[in-house]
């Protein structure tokens, strides 16, 4: 059995209206027939792989459930409760901004943003909630500031958020 293209049957009687057609017209024609074309390569390419079983994976597959907890609570316990040398913590060393420029449906407007760690000098265990037209970039240039690195601006910022600053 020899296979054949659908599309090829098309073409084969397509060729009488194609005669009829303007340049225009054509082109458009042969690049729908192209597009067509393309489509049914990749379907044959797909289906050579049709009941090939898949190759073996090179790592088990994780357990069930929630896999990494004490580990994930260990590397909490050593960035808040190890103390360095000079009898400060990790976390006192960390600068770290966790949230979204957007909130829900590509809305701009009160983005929830966590800020932590004591690196940037800013408040902790507070909830500051800033006035409504206040860029998001103000909080990182608060961040900035408090890490030493004195820019002018951040973005679209207009200052730094003094209620944020320790």
């Amino acid at each position: 059995m020899q296979k054949h293209s659908v599309l090829d049957t098309v073409i084969e009687n397509a060729h009488a209206m194609q005669r009829g057609l303007g340049k225009t017209d054509r082109a458009n024609l042969d690049e729908y027939f192209q597009g067509i074309r393309d489509i049914e390569t990749r379907l044959n390419k797909d289906e050579q792989w049709i009941g090939v079983p898949p190759a073996p994976a090179p790592l088990p597959e994780p357990k069930p459930g929630l896999a990494g907890r004490e580990e994930t609570k260990l590397i909490y316990d050593i960035m808040v409760a190890v103390k360095e040398a000079d009898g400060t913590r990790l976390f006192d060393h960390v600068a770290l901004a966790y949230g979204s420029n957007l909130r829900t449906e590509h809305s701009l407007d009160n983005c929830p943003t966590l800020l932590t760690g004591g690196g940037a000098g800013i408040k902790l265990g507070h909830n500051i909630v800033v006035s409504k037209d206040t860029p998001l970039c103000n909080a990182r240039l608060t961040l900035l500031h408090g890490i030493g690195v004195e820019a002018e601006r951040h973005g679209d910022s207009t200052g730094v958020i003094k209620e944020l600053i320790a």
